[in-house]
């Protein structure tokens, strides 16, 4: 996933996305560096559309983002992620 710029030894699946995302307050893991009182927001277009045509990945995405807020809430950090739905 380019836009986030993950590193090249990125597994390209969930669980590399969920290991990669947990790093957003750590150097190299993706683009971008979250300070502790910040969140990434992921925002997603045509929402209900992409939805309808791959409800699988849509649901995964959204239980990954889940898992990885849940990650930094066990390790004593607030959530990172948001996600944004817009149709």
């Amino acid at each position: 996933m380019e836009v986030f710029g993950f590193p090249e030894f990125y597994g390209k699946n969930m669980d590399a996305w969920i290991d990669c995302m947990s790093g957003l307050n750590e150097e190299g893991m993706t683009r971008f560096l979250v300070r502790q009182d910040e969140m990434l927001q992921i925002e997603f277009t045509d929402t209900e559309a992409f939805r309808t045509r791959c409800r699988e990945i849509f649901d995964a995405f959204v239980d990954c983002a889940a898992f990885v807020n849940q990650r930094y809430i066990d390790s004593g950090r607030a959530p990172a992620l948001s996600l944004v739905f817009v149709n």
